[in-house]
């Protein structure tokens, strides 16, 4: 499932867009913390939470049997229906809230 970190850096990534749309920033750091800074904390949080759970340390073990393949997969492709959903919501919230601040 969607880890609260890969929540966290949606909504921030989001964020940052509106913001740098009303008060625009230079490029470099707007590529800097956007891509550089928050793509790798919502990645390496993703690696982590898949190394954890395929090798059995998560929070929840890999199903065993002959039903387990088809059970993973279809655990992969409804957790990544929910991370899309959910990710795309937090991106939304941040560019609301960066753009529900007012102008300064």
């Amino acid at each position: 499932m969607l880890s609260g970190v890969n929540l966290l850096g949606a909504f921030l990534l989001g964020l940052l867009t509106a913001r740098a749309s009303r008060r625009p920033l230079p490029r470099w750091l707007r590529a800097g913390l956007g891509v550089g800074v928050l793509g790798s904390f919502t990645s390496l949080s993703a690696v982590v939470l898949a190394a954890a759970l395929v090798t059995g340390l998560g929070p929840s073990a890999a199903p065993a049997g002959p039903e387990a393949p088809a059970l993973a997969a279809l655990g992969v492709v409804a957790a990544l229906a929910v991370s899309a959903a959910l990710g795309t919501a937090a991106a939304l919230a941040g560019l609301r809230a960066g753009t529900t601040g007012g102008t300064r």
